[in-house]
């Protein structure tokens, strides 16, 4: 059963429309729906309202060309298949057909039959694949968006059985213990019955309050991953506080017939902390030594030290913090490698038959860490298995300024001059899924972490990630993308941003270097400091110039009258509005694109709303650069990887 295919025919040759037609009868495994137009208008109107399977174009309509007509229609969003048809054999008549977004090329001399039908098909075959895609992605973001409002309803379901659950368990623990008090007040040693309701008591309230450990842990552990568990700084007498802990650990030390030994220097002093989360912290810590250590001693140690850059591996007298140290260690069943690579996961233990064992959820250890970080600090262990654990927790002597920052140990060790706790993070955004996989593997090695990310939720992974390197790619054919690229730059320091530019098709691209990019509502102190950023250094005046007449006015207004230079070859600043005619041109100028010119600084300026996008043709001044200036996919993730790859070297 033959099948039947719409085509569209632009052709203002009418021999030549009669030898497609010929071709086309001789391909007898299908029928055709042919639509023919003779002018490059009439082509554009059919190809923008009727949905074709498949386009031929010729080369040559008139006063015009199939380039321009195919330059013309996927700039306003045609994705009909378009096969390129020309008399000529030019290389570069062929490239500038696949990069202006063709499917194919084809010769009408060189060509046949067969040819014609198997270039066709795979033209469809191509376009309904990506079509497949274009859909499976939008399937993906709505599944992404429902688990995102899945674990947002977790969430709040688990803060609201907890809170259930604890009501009831603190009522009876409240009762046990006060019926264990009347049992210990009224005594009757020699009434069996009531020895044995004691102990039954008091396995109701150990249980009861074992219960309510984990509810707790539950809740600390919901609260920490949504981003809901407060840190409360204050005062805190350590020492006080460190025997306070031990003390209320000391029936577990006895349990298994344990000794804890404690050593508090005398200058901890005061610091600025939580001292709810340290004894948290202390107690998991402490009640696990003494949990997995029988007959034997737990030894806690507390000191108070300048932590130098050459405790992380860094240079002496790089820098230094001010940190209360915390060293616990036991004698207990110790751990193996592999056991330590799993003891800081949630509801994981160092190994299965501990948990059946000694029991436990496995989330002390974990809820612990986090918040150690949360307050600026860290949790390391060493340990030899059948010897015993060394646990040492590190917090800063004032914890405010990592609350206020939001950062932990690892930014401190960072403004040491210290390494990274971890890979560098490389952070690739954009709506070509396929560009991003491939420049992920060009990346991707041991050591650095590449996350791909759309840009509905690139500001959210940029903000969360903290990534060390960032990849936006822009279609050229959305504007839209623009605004995301401000709200990202916005949010990262000076440095760690790329742009590159695609064409719809994702054949080529072109690497962007701008020295900031800023919202093009104006913001005069992010604008004096990117431009003092940007300046060359001297007492004079830097001569700018702009792409757009307001802007210039506005930016100089801002700078109190900074020398705004008349012709573009003075310049020694450029300020390029993506939203201005001549965007393209300005910014291949200033960059030195395509010539031995000198390369000077860009501050790239775009839309901050979407609201602002509206009116922009942004294929009019990003696809013409690319088309002139672009690189072949392949060559520009080469490119680009490499370049990532010593960007995150250097972190």
């Amino acid at each position: 059963m033959t099948t039947s295919v719409s085509l569209l025919i632009v052709e203002d040759d009418e021999d030549d429309y009669a030898l497609v037609i010929d071709a086309l009868a001789e391909i007898v495994i299908c029928e055709y729906d042919v639509t023919w137009a003779q002018e490059y208008e009439e082509g554009v109107e059919l190809l923008l309202t009727r949905d074709f399977d498949i386009c031929l174009l010729d080369h040559r309509l008139g006063a015009k060309t199939g380039l321009e007509l195919l330059r013309e229609v996927r700039g306003r969003g045609c994705e009909t298949p378009i096969v390129f048809l020309t008399a000529q054999t030019e290389r570069e008549i062929d490239v500038e057909a696949m990069k202006a977004g063709a499917s194919d090329f084809l010769s009408k001399l060189d060509s046949n039959a067969a040819q014609l039908e198997r270039s066709m098909r795979y033209a469809m075959e191509r376009s309904h694949s990506l079509r497949e895609l274009r859909e499976l992605n939008s399937e993906l973001r709505v599944a992404r968006n429902q688990a995102l409002k899945s674990s947002i309803a977790k969430s709040s379901f688990l803060a609201s059985v907890s809170h259930e659950l604890r009501t009831p368990l603190n009522a009876i623990i409240g009762y046990s213990e006060l019926i264990l008090e009347v049992l210990e007040v009224d005594r009757h040693e020699a009434d069996p019955l009531v020895s044995d309701i004691r102990a039954d008591i008091r396995r109701i309230h150990d249980a009861g309050s074992h219960l309510l450990a984990l509810v707790s842990d539950v809740l600390d552990l919901n609260q920490i991953e949504s981003g809901r568990l407060s840190i409360q700084p204050g005062p805190v007498d350590v020492a006080a506080l460190v025997r306070e802990t031990v003390a209320s650990v000391g029936s577990l030390a006895n349990t298994n017939h344990n000794r804890i030994v404690l050593r508090c220097a005398p200058e901890v002093g005061t610091v600025t902390a939580d001292a709810t989360r340290i004894r948290q912290i202390l107690v998991n810590i402490i009640g696990n030594a003494c949990k997995f250590t029988r007959d034997g001693e737990i030894d806690v140690e507390v000191e108070r030290r300048r932590m130098v850059a050459s405790d992380r591996g860094g240079r002496d007298g790089a820098g230094d913090l001010d940190v209360v140290v915390f060293t616990i260690r036991d004698t207990g069943i110790g751990m193996t490698p592999e056991q330590l690579t799993r003891l800081f996961a949630s509801f994981s233990q160092a190994d299965e038959s501990i948990s059946r064992r000694f029991g436990g959820t496995g989330l002390g250890l974990a809820i612990s860490r986090r918040l150690a970080r949360m307050m600026g600090g860290e949790i390391l262990v060493s340990s030899v298995f059948g010897e015993g654990s060394v646990f040492t927790v590190e917090l800063p002597s004032d914890i405010r300024g990592f609350l206020e920052s939001g950062t932990g140990m690892r930014a401190a060790a960072s403004s040491l001059d210290m390494p990274r706790v971890g890979p560098p993070t490389a952070l690739l955004i954009g709506r070509n899924a396929g560009f991003l996989s491939e420049l992920r593997e060009r990346v991707l090695d041991d050591t650095a972490e590449v996350v791909l990310e759309t840009d509905l939720g690139a500001v959210a992974a940029v903000k969360n990630l903290t990534p060390a390197h960032v990849v936006v790619a822009l279609d050229s054919s959305d504007a839209a993308g623009l605004v995301t690229l401000t709200q990202i730059a916005a949010g990262l320091e000076r440095g760690g941003l790329t742009v590159v530019l695609l064409d719809p098709s994702g054949h080529f691209g072109l690497e962007i270097e701008a020295a900031d990019v800023l919202s093009r509502r104006l913001d005069r102190e992010r604008i004096v400091d990117a431009v003092r950023r940007a300046a060359a250094p001297g007492d004079a005046p830097t001569p700018i110039y702009a792409n757009s007449e307001v802007l210039c006015e506005d930016v100089a207004a801002m700078l109190d009258g900074a020398a705004a230079a008349a012709d573009r070859e003075s310049a020694a600043l450029f300020l390029v509005d993506l939203t201005a005619p001549g965007a393209g041109d300005t910014y291949a100028l200033a960059a030195g694109l395509g010539s031995d010119e000198r390369r000077r600084p860009v501050i790239l300026f775009a839309p901050g709303s979407l609201s602002e996008c509206a009116a922009i043709r942004a294929d009019v001044e990003f696809r013409p650069l690319v088309e002139r200036l672009g690189l072949p996919r392949g060559r520009l993730i080469e490119e680009l990887g490499a370049k990532v790859r010593r960007q995150l070297a250097k972190r």
